[in-house]
């Protein structure tokens, strides 16, 4: 919130105020998991797109889907995105 110089004109004072705000998504790791399990690594890459600046990083390089086990799928998050 910021408050501008008062502005008088006759009997009459305003004080102008701005105020601004960032909304920011709550991402659930597991959910984006279920979500792209068993794609393909460019369509799990154009929905995670969607959620801001994302890395799909596999191993062997070879790899071409996105694993369906949970113990070989890891999602995380690194921070509040605007």
């Amino acid at each position: 919130v910021t408050v501008d110089p008062a502005v008088i004109d006759g009997s009459l004072i305003t004080f102008p105020v701005r105020v601004t705000a960032t909304e920011v998504a709550v991402l659930d790791p597991d959910a984006i998991a279920v979500e792209i399990s068993g794609l393909p690594l460019a369509d799990a890459q154009a929905i995670l797109d969607g959620y801001g600046d994302a890395t799909i990083e596999v191993w062997p390089d070879w790899v071409s889907t996105i694993p369906t086990m949970a113990g070989r799928l890891t999602v995380s998050v690194d921070g509040p995105t605007p």
